[in-house]
């Protein structure tokens, strides 16, 4: 069945907003350095293990503990400790977010310095963005309530609620199913949760700011039903599906780009290991030059 969405061509800006890709960011490593808060767990949690269950392990390194940042839980037990019981693995693993917790809240956390000036430059060219991380719920709605991450993006997706599956597989379900899976997100922009299943602007892909909904609803009487194009006039023409840009610092980012034919932006200053974004299609070694990087991306993979 052929779907539609309804658009007022005389809205240039609405028109503008429309060509441009969205913007999925990896969290940990791309955005937030993450090991003035994890390290200190793992720590914590290492030193529970020797001298609380008898376990015989060295502190690992620095390097070794932010090989980690990226990894499900999953993933990181088995490459730190497979030999550990999967109910004392559950255990260590809640210690481990528990105390990443208790340093968020000691304010410990931090994002990588020309981060909120690249994002916010971002957001005034008229990108919707995302974060996708091998996360759970609780990590993600603290770190939003904590950097006020609702100025910027319009969703938080976490690997929890798509029960740990690869992040490529994660951003297969989310491209397949965009707009709408901005409101179906645990953590999300709140405009993002209005008129989920009905009348949405595509062009700003389904986040309208409260200060252009009124002139949104009076410019645009649209909804989404596959990609065809109904003006108020009646006429119709073919419309692109919505296409991404991923950024990421590990090959799980680059993953989820690969999984959808997208463009990835590499991030060399976060916690990826040698070799790990040789295929990436632009490279940046500071978040402030994720702004240009953009830019070069916009016309691949449309």
């Amino acid at each position: 069945m052929r779907r539609y969405y309804f658009y007022d061509r005389s809205d240039d800006a609405v028109r503008e907003k429309r060509q441009k890709p969205i913007l999925i960011f990896d969290y940990d490593g791309t955005l937030h350095e993450t090991m003035y808060i994890y390290k200190p767990a793992i720590e914590k949690v290492v030193r529970y293990l020797r001298e609380d269950c008898g376990y015989e392990l060295d502190m690992p390194s620095d390097r070794k503990i932010s090989s980690w940042l990226g990894m499900n839980v999953q993933e990181m037990w088995q490459d730190f400790m497979p030999q550990l019981p999967m109910d004392e693995r559950m255990k260590a693993g809640k210690m481990v977010g528990d105390f990443m917790q208790e340093n968020l809240q000691a304010h410990m956390a931090r994002w990588y310095d020309g981060v909120k000036e690249m994002l916010t430059r971002l957001k005034k060219a008229g990108y919707t963005m995302a974060i996708l991380s091998n996360c759970g719920v609780s990590y993600a709605e603290n770190q939003w309530k904590q950097f006020g991450m609702e100025e910027w993006f319009a969703a938080y997706f976490e690997c929890e609620s798509y029960q740990n599956i690869p992040k490529g597989e994660i951003m297969k379900q989310i491209a397949a199913d965009f707009p709408k899976a901005l409101s179906k997100a645990p953590v999300k922009r709140k405009a993002a949760d209005s008129e989920a299943a009905g009348k949405r602007s595509f062009a700003d892909h389904g986040m309208i700011r409260k200060s252009e909904k009124a002139d949104m609803q009076e410019s645009c009487d649209m909804y989404m039903k596959e990609d065809v194009l109904v003006t108020k006039s009646g006429s119709s023409s073919k419309q692109k599906k919505p296409h991404f840009i991923v950024v990421g610092d590990r090959y799980s980012d680059y993953s989820a780009a690969e999984a959808i034919g997208a463009p990835f932006i590499g991030c060399d200053y976060g916690y990826g290991m040698p070799g790990e974004l040789d295929h990436s299609t632009v490279r940046v070694k500071h978040p402030l030059e994720i702004v240009d990087a953009v830019l070069r991306c916009e016309d691949v993979g449309r």
